[in-house]
């Protein structure tokens, strides 16, 4: 009785649908990829094409396909959250002076410079001669002959209410005689604002610089009295570079008394901070960025911030990025605490960009190649994904074994099922209830059959 039960299901199993595996004609279009070498493990950055099409938000309906057809093991790594910051920070010595800009900003210093053996600086004093004939405009004298890091940016720190706004350039030298320019123009903000403070006391350089730098005020501006300067150095642990999508200028609303903008993304991208652009310059407000997968969902806040653009002197300068855990939400929000950009008379909204980072893909070079990237199909929109994704990252989670991972590139474009892949198939028709049910009609009519003739050789036997 066991035997024969057994021996149906198994006749009957091959028929169900739903333990058909899966081919190129379930997705919509693909890549192939190049795998140079003989390596194990292979990773490339997901295309931004995949965020477009894909059906899922967690990227369900992607996989990776040998030349066989057939599916091999891959997992999608997205980048830290939390980044290790190597970033190194020393403080710079440095010196009021007042200069005669001799043959402009790459000029002679009319200065006396006391140094030691190794060439830091020890004492600046103005030669007098040059002070007289000079415009009194007040500099600054930076020492980084002292700093063994290679420096990125300099970040300032000056007296309370001693500057608003104001513009300043750099020049740099490497003997205090020869000076050329390094940054034409930079802003340095201290601003109130609604209760918020707007302050940028950075200033970024676009090389690695020399010894001395000369900080000046353009057009006769009045330097800040510095208390501090500090030079840092830009070298991060797997930086990010997100990339920016502007969902256009949104659409103006109320919710109660308080202005809303409402934005719409059709990309499934992991976005993990905002940034405002405005139409004009000198634009500032403060806001709430909120958002949601769909419009049955409640409003999720994700940061609160002063979104900003001040010119002045031909250099802008902007807000941080606002920054928040990872989401994939399509509907955004901005709802504006303080308007400082005359919402209600204008009507010209801010563009909203989402900053995203793409995930790095590894697979496992089982079959023969090429292989090929597939993504988009609606027949996976509730699909569990690959099981053997844990495995893959335990597998290269030393970095002995990161060291064995190999890069792959893509290559063509390919079509494989079209847009009809995206559509999701109709509904199966319900093979295991029928293939259960049947096991069960058919076990106890073999009962029934068994109980009538025990009930025959009963009777026999009476």
């Amino acid at each position: 009785m066991i035997r024969f039960l057994t021996l149906v299901f198994f006749l009957l199993y091959p028929v169900c649908p739903a333990f058909a595996g899966l081919t190129a004609e379930d997705f919509a279009y693909g890549f192939l990829l190049d795998t140079k070498g003989d390596g194990a493990i292979y990773s490339l950055v997901l295309p931004d094409e995949v965020y477009r099409v894909a059906r899922r938000a967690d990227l369900g309906d992607v996989r990776v396909l040998n030349a066989d057809d057939e599916v091999v093991p891959h997992v999608l790594r997205q980048p830290a959250e939390d980044e290790t910051d190597l970033r190194s920070r020393e403080n710079v010595p440095f010196f009021p002076i007042t200069e005669e800009a001799k043959g402009g900003r790459q000029g002679n210093l009319a200065v006396d410079v006391s140094r030691s053996a190794d060439g830091m600086i020890i004492s600046v004093a103005a030669d007098p001669a040059a002070a007289a004939g000079g415009s009194g405009e007040r500099s600054y004298l930076l020492d980084l002959s002292g700093v063994e890091t290679e420096t990125g940016r300099l970040e300032l720190a000056w007296q309370d209410s001693d500057l608003s706004f104001a513009t300043v350039s750099l020049a740099e030298s490497d003997d205090l005689q020869h000076w050329r320019p390094l940054v034409d123009s930079a802003v340095l903000v201290d601003l109130e604002f609604g209760g918020h403070r707007v302050a940028s006391k950075d200033i970024v350089l676009p090389v690695s610089p020399l010894r001395y730098l000369m900080l000046t005020g353009q057009e006769g501006e009045r330097l800040p009295e510095l208390l501090t300067v500090t030079a840092i150095s830009e070298k991060t642990a797997e930086r990010k570079l997100r990339r920016w999508l502007p969902l256009g200028e949104g659409q103006v609303g109320h919710e109660g008394e308080r202005i809303v903008i409402d934005y719409t993304s059709d990309n499934r991208l992991p976005a993990d901070a905002v940034s405002l652009r405005f139409s004009e310059a000198n634009s500032m407000i403060r806001a709430s960025v909120l958002s949601r997968p769909d419009a049955e969902s409640p409003w999720t806040s994700r940061c609160s911030a002063v979104f900003y653009s001040l010119a002045r002197g031909g250099a802008t300068i902007t807000d941080e990025v606002c920054s928040f855990g990872r989401t994939s939400d399509s509907l955004w929000r901005l709802e504006i605490i303080e308007d400082g950009l005359g919402l209600e008379q204008s009507g010209k909204a801010p563009t909203l960009e989402l900053g995203w980072t793409s995930a790095e893909l590894l697979f496992v070079a089982r079959g023969p190649a090429p292989f090929t990237l597939a993504f988009g199909s609606g027949r996976l929109e509730e699909d569990a994904g690959p099981p053997t994704a844990g495995m893959i990252l335990q597998a290269v989670s030393g970095k002995e074994a990161e060291q064995l991972v190999k890069p792959a590139s893509l290559g063509d474009r390919i079509e494989l099922g079209g847009k009809a892949a995206l559509n999701r198939p109709p509904p199966s028709l319900p093979w295991k209830k029928w293939l259960l049910w049947s096991v069960l009609c058919l076990g106890v009519g073999l009962l029934a059959l068994m109980v009538r003739h025990l009930l025959r050789e009963m009777r026999k036997e009476s």
